[in-house]
Parts: C-alpha cells; sequence; structure tokens
C-alpha cells in the first residue's frame, strides 16, 4: 500500500501511529535520497483550531492531521508546478519539498511535562 493510500485509509488496523510512522519513514528516505539527513531544520509553529502552536507539542492525531496538510500542498505545488514548466521532474520536486518541509521533518519531536498534557 502507497503512503497515499494508507494516509487516506479508514481501516481501523491503520491507526495514527502507523500513519506517522509511514510518514516518518518517507521523509527519511526522501532526506537521505536529498543528502540532507544531517541538517537540522527549525521545528515550526502551525496553526491548529486552539491557536499557532509548536509542532512538537501536538498530540498523535494533530501532528497526523498538520502532516496530511503539508503533504496535500507538496503534491498540489508538484503538480502545479509541473503543469508551468515543461521538464519538471515531479518526483525529485517532490522529494526536495518532503526532504526541507520544517513540518514533515520535525513530526518525530514531541515536548513532554511532568503533567502529561
Amino acid at each position: 500500500m502507497n503512503l497515499r493510500d494508507l494516509l487516506e485509509s479508514e481501516d481501523p488496523k491503520h491507526t495514527v501511529a502507523k500513519k506517522l510512522e509511514a510518514i516518518a519513514k518517507t521523509i527519511a528516505e526522501a532526506r537521505k535520497n536529498y543528502d540532507n539527513s544531517d541538517m537540522e531544520i527549525t521545528i515550526p509553529m502551525v496553526n491548529t483550531t486552539e491557536g499557532v502552536q509548536d509542532l512538537d507539542t501536538l498530540s498523535p492525531a494533530d501532528k497526523l492531521a498538520v502532516a496530511m496538510n503539508a503533504i496535500k500542498t507538496i503534491r498540489m505545488t508538484a503538480s502545479e508546478d509541473a503543469k508551468a514548466h515543461e521538464g519538471v521532474n515531479v518526483s525529485k520536486a517532490i522529494e526536495a519539498m518532503l526532504a526541507t518541509s520544517p513540518t514533515l521533518t520535525n513530526l518525530h519531536l514531541t515536548q513532554s511535562n511532568d503533567y502529561g498534557i
């Protein structure tokens, strides 16, 4: 099953954790291919229904929602770029955006506190 199908799946066996793991694996592969695995990318602030927050403070479910929006934006941007510029390698464009996305490259980080909130 490809990443897009997994993320859109409503099958209960495809949990939030499994979806985040699949995204992390895809991002790690893109960063390796793009040769920026060792580069630190700043954790972004993201818009949520509760206001602007650090990505690492979100719940796994909220991280998944933010990640899915980032992936959709990347897919749309690469598609539009290919339409506007003949000869664009869509896979390479997607790879570059995945490998440099502050949101996707920092999904694995989590802030913790003594109160578990």
